[in-house]
């Protein structure tokens, strides 16, 4: 058995040993252009495609596992000197890796407990209460000229039914 998985690890080759043995040359593919779909033909364009330049920048997350500050999402517009072949390299001119912004991290101040109001809840109900009465009128209420035809005569008698039949209605 040892001798058989000896013998076919031998006569099969690895990717990599094509590779080096230039028994495979690898290939490089360009951009995958898509087809664009076609435009409805009742559209009409009325700007030059080279009238309008669009500026895309560079959209980063900056969020670390160890951080108390909120993540950081938004553009970036410098240019880094880093690239993926060397990922731990240190970009010196747009970075100071000494300083720790942790320790510039204000925390906000607590606000307002809520919870921590009970009794000044009784106090402000009352002094609502007393601001309500006056400028709020109730339900169905009308003034003397509206809702009623100018050919009518206005008595209070008929307000005060108007204005009854209106909140039983409500």
């Amino acid at each position: 058995l040892d001798q058989f998985i000896n013998n076919t690890q031998s006569s099969v080759k690895t990717y990599l040993q094509l590779l080096k043995n230039q028994e495979i040359v690898p290939q490089k593919t360009g951009r995958i252009l898509r087809k664009n779909p076609q435009p409805a033909e009742d559209v009409e364009i009325i700007h030059d495609s080279e009238a309008l330049k669009k500026v895309f920048h560079q959209v980063k997350l900056l969020q670390f596992h160890t951080d108390y500050r909120p993540p950081y999402y938004g553009t970036w517009r410098k240019q880094p000197k880093l690239f993926p072949r060397n990922p731990w390299k240190k970009d010196e001119s747009l970075f100071d890796y000494e300083v720790d912004s942790d320790d510039e991290w204000e925390e906000e101040e607590p606000g307002e407990s809520l919870s921590c109001s009970d009794g000044e809840e009784e106090k402000g109900e009352e002094v609502d209460e007393d601001e309500d009465d006056g400028w709020m009128v109730p339900h169905g209420y009308l003034s003397e000229d509206e809702g009623c035809n100018e050919d009518d005569e206005i008595t209070p008698e008929k307000l005060k039914l108007q204005q009854l039949a209106k909140a039983k209605a409500w």
